[in-house]
């Protein structure tokens, strides 16, 4: 028995009829080429289509979208034909291509030898006695110059993968101005988006069950930290010195920023910070709330 897999192209439609409710409808490609209905059925529990719209890029229209990443393809593609045309330029360049002047080509059985401890002597093939051997080598600056191209294009192509990490400077109140009022930089608005679709998303899937939409989605929006310097820190350093804020809050900050490291635990630190202040060794244990030290046997049975 031989088994094989045939792709079949179909299309699903899901839209609102005449009656209100909403249907849904596959339709499948036939022998033909022609599309016809396979199956469908009601959505009896969505009184609108669940469709839920993110975009990472420029809007065309009310669904097309162009991908911020279209313009990084075709700088990766210039990148490889850069590093092709210097691969081609390297081969031809790199060996120096001898050349006899004035002088007839020799005969099949009359080669010319060339290579290190060889000879070459040219007679003159005519009367002006102007024959000569020579090798011909590409320019240096010029070869040196064409191996800087592939470098260029892939500097260029680096700023632009960054770009929408990029904060944003001079946002005047205009429309597109209004609606990344809260944003610093594209990335945060697409993660702003990415977070209200699945939101909607999680609506949908709620009123899908028929239970109460309770939940939402825990995507990570702030990217201003990314491009926080060691300025900030020591401003935030002198607000919490004048009182403006709480050593917590400056220590909250500092993570945020990732001055302190991923794994840094606040509770853990209040220990250390405890140790420190009662000159306690680190084998001593101690409740970090109120300062008391655990009596070695207490904390032994409590482990136990």
């Amino acid at each position: 028995m031989v088994f094989s897999e045939t792709c079949i192209p179909q299309i699903r439609v899901v839209e609102i009829r005449d009656d209100g409710r909403v249907w849904w409808t596959i339709w499948q490609q036939q022998g033909g080429g022609d599309f016809a209905q396979a199956d469908s059925g009601i959505l009896s529990a969505m009184d609108e289509v669940p469709l839920v719209r993110i975009f990472t890029g420029k809007k065309k229209g009310v669904i097309a979208n162009k991908p911020w990443s279209y313009e990084l393809c075709h700088v990766a593609l210039e990148y490889y034909r850069a590093l092709a045309r210097q691969t081609e330029i390297e081969n031809m360049s790199g060996w120096p291509m001898l050349a006899g002047q004035g002088i007839s080509k020799p005969t099949d059985s009359d080669d010319v030898a060339i290579g290190p401890h060889t000879v070459l002597f040219a007679p003159p093939s005519d009367a002006s006695g102007g024959s000569k051997w020579e090798l011909i080598g590409p320019d240096a600056a010029l070869v040196e110059q064409i191996g800087k191209g592939p470098e260029r294009v892939l500097d260029a192509f680096s700023k632009l993968a960054k770009e929408p990490t990029i904060p944003k400077a001079g946002v005047t109140a205009t429309a597109s101005g209004m609606d990344n009022s809260r944003a610093h930089s594209a990335i945060e608005v697409w993660a702003s988006g990415l977070k209200n679709g699945l939101d909607e998303g999680l609506a949908f899937t709620a009123k899908w069950f028929g239970i109460a939409d309770t939940v939402t989605a825990n995507v990570c929006t702030d990217f201003a930290a990314l491009s926080g310097s060691v300025d900030e820190a020591k401003i935030i350093g002198d607000a919490q010195k004048r009182g403006v804020v709480s050593k917590k809050t400056e220590r909250g900050e500092l993570k945020r920023r990732g001055i302190l490291a991923p794994d840094w635990s606040e509770d853990e630190e209040e220990t250390r910070l405890a140790e420190e202040e009662l000159g306690l060794e680190p084998e001593q244990p101690f409740n970090p709330v109120s300062g008391d030290v655990i009596q070695f046997a207490a904390a032994q049975g409590t482990r136990q």
